[in-house]
């Protein structure tokens, strides 16, 4: 038998929102109760071994449609595939004034 991947790919491609209004995203995998998957996301195409428990970025809406063009990866476990999984996306106003903090 060979490799078994659940690699998902997610790119952030563009949004609308308010001019001049930073956004930040910030996205989760959860299981079917809504629980938080952890140590799952990636940075772009990385092949990193420590995954973290999100994946965040940052947009300065300098027109009302930005564009990310952001990759992330999604290493998903075996043992949750079956779990009714979803990918969780929260989107928030950053109030700082330029430039403000990224994590």
């Amino acid at each position: 038998m060979g490799l078994v991947r659940h690699d998902m790919y997610v790119t952030l491609k563009e949004a609308e929102f308010a001019k001049g209004k930073a956004v930040e995203v910030h996205c989760t995998v959860r299981d079917g109760q809504g629980r938080q998957i952890d140590k799952v996301c990636l940075p772009g195409a990385s092949h990193n071994p420590h995954p973290k428990d999100f994946f965040k970025s940052y947009v300065i809406a300098n027109s009302s449609a930005p564009r990310w063009e952001e990759t992330f990866c999604l290493k998903i476990p075996p043992a949750a595939m079956n779990t009714g999984l979803h990918l969780f996306m929260a989107f928030k106003n950053v109030e700082s004034a330029w430039p403000f903090p990224v994590h």
